[in-house]
């Protein structure tokens, strides 16, 4: 088994001064999410991706997991706080059966 990571997404967690609460940006992504503190961002942004990549290898369609991309403003300042200091590791968890979409007629219903 490999000890690489199907996919890696790359998270950062800001403290928005203005509206006095912590924002998630996924930099691979573009999924944002906002709390009142720290961790209950981290992991809200991770149950968005968690759904995501579920989703994603359910019915195979990569595509709209990455379609959008945080803004460049988010991509250098995670290169910049990457610098200083290390990336914090986080798991998903996604366990998923894939579905099975061959062998099936597409149907629809008009009025």
């Amino acid at each position: 088994m490999s000890s690489y990571p199907m996919f890696e997404f790359r998270v950062l967690v800001e403290f928005d001064s203005k509206y006095k609460m912590f924002v998630a940006h996924c930099l691979n992504t573009g999924n944002v999410v906002s709390a009142d503190d720290s961790e209950t961002v981290v992991q809200m942004m991770k149950e968005v991706l968690e759904d995501e990549v579920f989703h994603a290898i359910k019915y195979e369609n990569y595509s709209n997991l990455f379609c959008s991309s945080a803004p460049a403003e988010i991509w250098r300042k995670w290169h910049a706080l990457a610098s200083v200091q290390a990336p914090r590791r986080i798991s998903l968890d996604v366990r998923v059966e894939k579905v099975d979409l061959h062998g099936t007629e597409p149907t629809a219903e008009l009025e």
